[in-house]
C-alpha cells in the first residue's frame, strides 16, 4: 500500500511520528521503500552495522538505475573509510559490481587508511580484476 501511495505522503512527518513512537525498524523499512538510501545506510552506521550498511547499498544498487547508482556512489563515498576498515574485500566487491563509477583515485586514501592486513586484501581483490 505504502508504495503505491508514496507520492502522497509526507515523509518528514511520517519519519518524525515512527521516531517519537520508538518504531524505528518501520522507519528503516519505510525508508527503504521511499527510496531515502543516505537515512537507511546511516542507521546502519550509526548503529555500528556496518555490514549490514554494505549489505543494504548492495541491495540498493541491484535494481538501481543510473541515477540512484550516481546517489548510491555518493554514500559509499562518503563512508568508504569505515567500509574499508571493516570489510574491504565487500567493499571492493561492490564497487566492481554495482558502483563502477568509483575511480581508483576516490578511494585511494580510505585503502591507505586501513590496517596491513586489510590492504593486502584490497591488493588481492583487485588484481583479481587485473588477471581477469
Amino acid at each position: 500500500m505504502i508504495r503505491e501511495n508514496k507520492k502522497y505522503l509526507d515523509q518528514d512527518i511520517i519519519y518524525q511520528l515512527l521516531q517519537n513512537y520508538g518504531r524505528i525498524d518501520e522507519l528503516i523499512v519505510f525508508a527503504s521503500i521511499m527510496g531515502d538510501y543516505e537515512k537507511v545506510i546511516s542507521y546502519y552506521i550509526n548503529q555500528d552495522e556496518v555490514d549490514m550498511a554494505l549489505n543494504k547499498l548492495t541491495e540498493f544498487a541491484s535494481f538501481a538505475d543510473s541515477n540512484i547508482i550516481k546517489k548510491l556512489t555518493k554514500i559509499f563515498l562518503d563512508n568508504c573509510n569505515l567500509f574499508f576498515k571493516r570489510n574491504p574485500k565487500e567493499s571492493i566487491s561492490l564497487i566492481k559490481q554495482r558502483l563502477k563509477d568509483v575511480k581508483m583515485g576516490q578511494i585511494v586514501q580510505a585503502i591507505m587508511s586501513t590496517t596491513d592486513k586489510n590492504k593486502n586484501m584490497t591488493n588481492k581483490e583487485l588484481a583479481k580484476d587485473k588477471e581477469q
